[in-house]
């Protein structure tokens, strides 16, 4: 084996991104025109959290952003007022910047997000993942002016069926 000091090594810790308010670094925004949003990348940008995406990504030997990290914005008229607001927290989070168009302009700005779960099914299981709920100033977060929403459950009708069940004959007694 490598010989390696393992005094120099920091143990691994099972801490996972919880629901709340982060200060997050955008990192990459892309343009999807055809659809007429922007993708974009983010990172926890302060606090024990910090480059949380970016450590998931490498530990995971991943090719891409991972999609916990990625937030759609859309600019189709109908989500035009929504848009502004994202807008709106990015530059009054960061001094001086002001969005003309250019979807490059906005790596390395800082902007409040607020992460709440919801739970998706996949291959028959439901499991949880987080996702951005709002988008908020630095400042917002920083001073805790946010509010985590309950968990988004699946509707009824898109939770699986659970087929593990046995039928019982009802010609004679119940056997309770």
């Amino acid at each position: 084996m490598k010989n390696i000091d393992w005094n120099n090594v920091s143990e691994a810790t099972d801490a996972r991104l919880t629901p709340g308010g982060y200060v997050c670094g955008i990192v990459r925004a892309e343009d999807v025109p055809e659809k007429e949003y922007l993708r974009i990348e983010f990172d926890i940008a302060d606090g024990p959290f910090k480059n949380y995406f970016r450590e998931l990504r490498d530990r995971l030997a991943l090719d891409k952003w991972p999609g916990g990290g990625t937030l759609i914005r859309s600019y189709k008229p109908k989500a035009q007022p929504f848009f502004k607001a994202f807008l709106t927290s990015v530059q009054v989070s960061n001094r001086g910047y002001v969005f003309q168009n250019d979807e490059a302009t906005l790596a390395r700005k800082r902007v409040g997000l607020v992460l709440g779960e919801e739970e998706y099914e996949y291959n028959g299981e439901i499991k949880t993942r987080l996702r951005v709920v709002a988008v908020r100033s630095v400042k917002a977060i920083q001073d805790g002016d946010f509010t985590v929403p309950p968990k988004k459950l699946l509707e009824p009708e898109a939770r699986p069926v659970d087929t593990n069940f046995t039928i019982l004959d009802d010609s004679d007694d119940l056997p309770f």
